[in-house]
């Protein structure tokens, strides 16, 4: 196995959890979910599909080699949606990428969600439903969240 950081465990870990997206009555899962990929649009692109894109890492405190960081991580999801309706689509996106990223009510409302352990904490900080243009055949839903997590700095793999 090759050797990773933590913050792409955690990240692979969100990605995990999006693999139990199921959107709408039909229940369709995500035809791709991409680590990194900010276009979702575009020929080539099967839809419903996600990225998980990492933005920027605070250090909250350091003693020595170990800190403790927060990182922001913004998860988006691209579907299908009426021209006419793009909320409908939006917000069935948006139940389902909920769900999937918080599984567990009891250590979500206790701030327990400790991503199998990689994670000190993962914190839900808000949520956009983008419409594209009128007319457009696409919605895109961005869920922004902050994980703290430990971090050794001499192994960053630690």
């Amino acid at each position: 196995m090759e050797e990773t950081t933590r913050a792409l465990r955690i990240i692979q870990a969100l990605a995990e959890r999006l693999q139990n997206v199921r959107i709408g009555e039909d229940q369709t899962p995500f035809a791709a979910i991409y680590l990194g990929r900010e276009t979702l649009y575009g020929d080539g692109l099967d839809y419903p599909c996600a990225s998980v894109l990492e933005t920027n890492e605070d250090p909250i405190e350091q003693q020595v080699d170990n800190a403790r960081s927060e990182q922001t991580i913004t998860v988006v999801g691209v579907t299908v949606s009426d021209p006419d309706q793009p909320l409908i689509a939006g917000h069935a996106l948006c139940l389902a990428m909920m769900r999937a990223l918080f599984p567990n009510t009891e250590t979500l409302c206790y701030g327990r969600d400790r991503l199998n352990s990689l994670a000190r904490r993962l914190t839900y900080f808000g949520r956009e439903i983008y419409p594209r243009e009128d007319g457009g055949r696409t919605t895109a839903v961005m869920i922004t969240l902050r994980v703290e997590y430990a971090l050794r700095i001499t192994d960053p793999a630690y």
